[in-house]
């Protein structure tokens, strides 16, 4: 499976940071074309102690890589400034199908998938258990329970 898209982004630090130090304009998102997104807002979380920010940018779904940087003017609590920081954010598409991931009775998925009403992707995935909580319906609107 692949990200389908970048809105926000968590950075976490290995120590306490000063947060009035970790703004917007500490923190940019190149996108595959070379563009530059500033992010609308850094919030910090507050039950990390002071170690974890969520970055949040309009919503990019280009596919390709994305560069986020940060820093250097980010400082922890001594006033000592963090190191610049750059990483590759990969956007790749949709994710590679629907799934099927909890409550299903293997015996009445693969009944229902051997009388052709419905093909299974390879990618759809089943487990074990009691089926009376899922309910399957076919494109017609028909609906088996």
């Amino acid at each position: 499976m692949g990200t389908t898209e970048i809105g926000t982004v968590r950075v976490t630090f290995d120590r306490v940071m000063n947060p009035a130090t970790f703004t917007a304009a500490d923190v940019t998102l190149a996108t595959p074309d070379g563009r530059t997104v500033a992010p609308q807002l850094v919030r910090i979380i507050n039950s990390s102690a002071g170690r974890a920010f969520d970055v949040f940018f309009p919503v990019q779904t280009v596919l390709g890589i994305y560069t986020l940087r940060i820093g250097p003017d980010v400082t922890d609590t001594s006033g000592v400034r963090m190191a610049p920081y750059t990483e590759s954010l990969p956007v790749t598409g949709s994710p590679s199908g629907p799934s099927i991931t909890g409550g299903g009775d293997q015996a009445a998925l693969d009944t229902l998938f051997a009388s052709g009403a419905f093909v299974r992707p390879a990618a759809w995935i089943a487990s074990a258990g009691d089926a009376s909580d899922q309910d399957f319906s076919d494109d017609s609107g028909g609906e088996f329970v």
